[in-house]
């Protein structure tokens, strides 16, 4: 065998175009602009010729690229994490000292002390250290812990979006405060905390509306206990 039919033998082939029934392959393509069907459906292999494929697909290309440059764009402005943070001019530890202090002049009959395992007493000790000593991390990780064992205490819920928003972590500071306000009493010190947790987010995205939105929430939080005659 020579040369010449090693390579032929050897040539790349493209695959045949199979029918839509089996047992039967297309081996030849067909002329330009002709159509088989088979049971009223244009067949596989001349689709590509037909002129009306042709004036689809191109309607369809410049669509499919804005497409994919709109999608480019968007993921070339996200940040890798998905996560956004505080800004580095803002103060973490005076805004989580802003919104423990606005449930100070709340009416303390509607605190809710509710009774619990020791061991989430632990976790919240170690938490409460580990945030003395800006350990946040390791703070958080003990409040994880703890809700563990109470994961719908809406008191842990609202301690460990304040411990995010010490990390920087903003936007799920405040998930993790509205989650708090919907399983908690909306009303007295912790309704307070949960919207003034909003009020700081939102002043850091800039955003006025909701901040006023959030702060009249919170006000509306401190509530008086009804007169009892």
């Amino acid at each position: 065998m020579n040369e010449v039919d090693l390579r032929e033998r050897f040539r790349p082939r493209s695959f045949p175009c199979l029918h839509r029934r089996p047992g039967r392959v297309a081996t030849e393509a067909a002329p330009a602009g002709f159509m088989r069907f088979s049971r009223g459906r244009p067949h596989p292999c001349t689709l590509s010729a037909s002129p009306r494929y042709r004036s689809i697909m191109t309607i369809l290309r410049p669509t499919a690229l804005l497409t994919l440059t709109f999608l480019l764009a968007a993921c070339s402005s996200t940040s890798p994490t998905g996560r956004v943070s505080a800004r580095p001019d803002v103060d973490r530890t005076a805004v989580v000292q802003a919104i423990r202090a606005s449930g100070d002049d709340a009416d303390s009959a509607l605190q809710v002390t509710p009774l619990r395992d020791p061991a989430v007493e632990g976790y919240l000790r170690q938490a409460a250290e580990a945030e003395r000593e800006r350990r946040y991390d390791d703070a958080f990780a003990a409040i994880a812990r703890a809700r563990k064992l109470a994961p719908d205490a809406p008191d842990l819920i609202q301690f460990e979006a304040e411990i995010e928003f010490l990390r920087g972590n903003v936007v799920q500071a405040e998930k993790l405060a509205y989650e708090s306000w919907k399983k908690g009493p909306q009303l007295g010190a912790l309704c307070a905390r949960n919207w003034q947790t909003s009020v700081e987010a939102r002043r850091i995205f800039n955003d006025p509306g909701y901040e006023a939105t959030a702060a009249a929430k919170r006000d509306a939080c401190k509530v008086k206990r009804p007169v009892r005659l």
